[in-house]
This record gives C-alpha cells, sequence and structure tokens, in this order.
C-alpha cells in the first residue's frame, strides 16, 4: 500500500503547461487537486492563493514570489527552489522530502512550522529544517536561522527517539524523552531566547515566592521580612554574590542558598549558550 503522505489523493487533474496553471490562478483563488506536471515555474507573482491537495513533486521554481498564500497537504518531493521568497505564507502536512533551497531564497521558518506533522516523517522535517537554517548567513538573518535551528533540533530530538526506542529500555527511553521535551519547552534547545526568557523570570517570581515564605527560617538571627528583602537575597544568591547582611544560614538556610546559586549557575549557562548560538554562530 502506497504511503499517502507521498501521493495526493484521487481523483485530480493534470496541468501539462505553465500557461495552463497561471490561467488557472487568475479564475480561482482556491486550487485542489492538481498535478503540476511541467519540470518548472519561473519569475512570477502569487498572492493570496489557496493551495489544496496539490503535487509540484520534481519542480523547479525559480524567481517566484508567493505572497499570503496557503498550502495544505501538497508535494514538494525533489523539489528545487532558486530565487524563490516566500511572503506570510502557511504549509500544513506538506511534503519537502529531498527538497533544495538555494541561498538566495527567502523564507522565514516559521512559515513551515506546521508543514510535518506526524512524528513518523521526522526525517522529512529534519531535511527540511536543515536545508532553511543554511540559508541565513548574513548578520540581518540570524534570527531567521535561529528559529530554523530550533526547528532542526525540535526534530531531531524526535527522530533520534525513533532510534533510540528500538536500542533502549523503556525507563532509559521514557527519561531522555521527558528531559529532552523540557530542554526544547523550557530553553528552546538553545536557541530560543524567548522560552529562555520566560523560564528565568518565572524561577525567579517563584523563588521569591518561596524564599518570602520561608524567610524566618533561613538564617539564625536575621529574617527576611519583606518581598523587597526576598528579592535581594534571591538576586545575590542566584548570581552567587552570596547572601552579604543577613549573618549566619541556619541547616535549611543553607539548602536554600545552595539550591538559589545551582538555579542562577544553570539559568546563567543557558543564558550564555543561546547568546552564542543567536549572536556568534
Amino acid at each position: 500500500m502506497a504511503d499517502e503522505f507521498f501521493q495526493i489523493t484521487a481523483p485530480f487533474s493534470r496541468i501539462e503547461t505553465e500557461y495552463d496553471f497561471f490561467k488557472l490562478l487568475n479564475q480561482a483563488r482556491h486550487i485542489r487537486s492538481i498535478m503540476y506536471v511541467p519540470n518548472e515555474m519561473r519569475a512570477k507573482k502569487i498572492d493570496s492563493i489557496i493551495f489544496e491537495n496539490v503535487s509540484f513533486a520534481k519542480t523547479n521554481f525559480e524567481g517566484i514570489t508567493f505572497s499570503n498564500c496557503k498550502f495544505s497537504n501538497c508535494l514538494f518531493i525533489y523539489s528545487i527552489f532558486e530565487s524563490v521568497r516566500f511572503h506570510n505564507c502557511n504549509f500544513e502536512s506538506c511534503n519537502f522530502f529531498r527538497a533544495k533551497f538555494q541561498s538566495s531564497c527567502y523564507a522565514k521558518p516559521g512559515q513551515f512550522k506546521d508543514a510535518i506533522r506526524d512524528e513518523k516523517y521526522s526525517n522529512i522535517a529534519v531535511g527540511l529544517f536543515d536545508e532553511l537554517r543554511l540559508l541565513y548567513k548574513e548578520d540581518s538573518q540570524k534570527a531567521y536561522k535561529a528559529e530554523a535551528e530550533y526547528y532542526f533540533n525540535h526534530w531531531l530530538y524526535i527522530q533520534e527517539y525513533k532510534e533510540r526506542k528500538e536500542n533502549d529500555g523503556r525507563f532509559k527511553f521514557y527519561t531522555k524523552k521527558f528531559f529532552s521535551k523540557m530542554y526544547g519547552v523550557l530553553f528552546g534547545y538553545g536557541y530560543r531566547l524567548r522560552n529562555l526568557v520566560i523560564t528565568t523570570l518565572i524561577t525567579f517570581v517563584l523563588l521569591v515566592g518561596i524564599n518570602r515564605i520561608i524567610g524566618g527560617f533561613i538564617f539564625v538571627e536575621a529574617k527576611i521580612n519583606s518581598i523587597s528583602q526576598s528579592v535581594y537575597f534571591t538576586i545575590t544568591t542566584m548570581l552567587t554574590l552570596g547572601a552579604a547582611g543577613f549573618g549566619d544560614p541556619t541547616s535549611l538556610g543553607r539548602w536554600v542558598i545552595i539550591t538559589n546559586v545551582l538555579l542562577g549557575i544553570s539559568l546563567l549557562s543557558f543564558t550564555v549558550s543561546a547568546l552564542f548560538n543567536r549572536i556568534i554562530k
């Protein structure tokens, strides 16, 4: 039985010439169930078109600009994109198996985030975002590169899970999967700064609250009696500057300080890694 992700749903019409295709675009805004037969498509602007169940397999796109277009259940198998620009487009359940993007293309990676939805095809997603991340080499495009790196690493982890599941025991496999998933959600695989910022802020607020609640038990004599004192204590311990001005800690207080320091060091290391990936690479 043929894999449905590698073929469009029958019945469909065959478009034999590039002229017939653009004539169809002038007649309808929703193109459904066609197979584009020509092996190339050149120098056109296509705006606000919905493509559904359309095959562009083995097509060489050159100089095409797609704006505000939606692609659903489309095939781009072995397609090549040269000097192609995608503006505010959306791809849902589209097969980019062995598709190639030349360096002259423009395509925000977020437009392709729903192109692959089934983990069964993680290898195709890895290939797609590997192509996209190689597009962005200029300094002005580092934000796009970081986004492509995020999706690439997301699907790479999924692909590796499939391989590990066959070799690792159940406990070892699900433990690795949990921590890798948390690494992606909390820290964006080291490429999404917003994930890291949100995680840092939530961690800081939680620590401030906890330190305020147990503030009377952290030190032998001094107490944390206000939010401002808790903020000061949390910041200084997370930055490993010590808890100056509070005196000797209790046994509980030592564990609290150690926890704050470890969390601070961890978040700092993730921040440095994310900045390195975002700015240096």
